[in-house]
């Protein structure tokens, strides 16, 4: 009985970069899921050039921003006097995400700071 190897590759159609696909019954151990999007040449041009956009606004964006507030990490918190009531935090793999004040009465406080002025 003659054993091959089973993987495959994608030889020019992965962008940016090609990968190697192993079958389900060698990585029956490990947790993962894959989502492809699959692009034509165009599509992939025009995705390419939305990201830059997206990344070219995000840029500015916090360029101009002052300060901020990061939820998950107490002492950032502490430092802007984060207080809440009636909020809930938003988990994903164990770590805190977001914060949501959305019932009647909740509230998410914070003291303004002014940097730099």
């Amino acid at each position: 009985m003659l054993a091959r190897r089973c993987d495959s590759e994608t030889k020019g159609l992965g962008q940016p970069r090609d990968v190697t696909l192993e079958p389900l019954y060698r990585i029956t151990d490990q947790r993962y899921t894959v989502y492809w999007n699959v692009y034509s040449p165009a599509e992939w041009t025009k995705r390419n050039t939305d990201l830059a956009a997206t990344d070219a606004r995000r840029k500015e964006f916090e360029r101009r921003t002052i300060d901020s507030v990061v939820v998950d990490q107490a002492e950032n918190e502490k430092a802007h006097a984060l207080q809440s009531e009636n909020a809930s935090d938003g988990y994903f793999e164990g770590e805190t995400h977001a914060r949501s004040a959305t019932a009647a009465g909740s509230a998410i406080r914070s003291r303004s700071r002014r940097i730099g002025r």
